[in-house]
């Protein structure tokens, strides 16, 4: 009965610090796209027609 309540907590850990890690990365790469994004009119809020031809 404890190797069964041992190996589920090294699972539950072993998921939470998967989990963090993955959300980590997600986080770092999506400030990293926003870092390194291409100005585009779109994305500051202009629209199209508002820039003079």
């Amino acid at each position: 009965m404890f190797a069964i309540l041992v190996l589920i907590s090294i699972f539950a850990a072993g998921f939470c610090c998967g989990y963090g890690v993955r959300a980590w990365r997600s986080r770092k790469r999506s400030a990293r796209y926003r870092l390194y994004a291409p100005y585009t009119p779109a994305a500051t809020g202009a629209k199209q027609s508002e820039h003079p031809s």
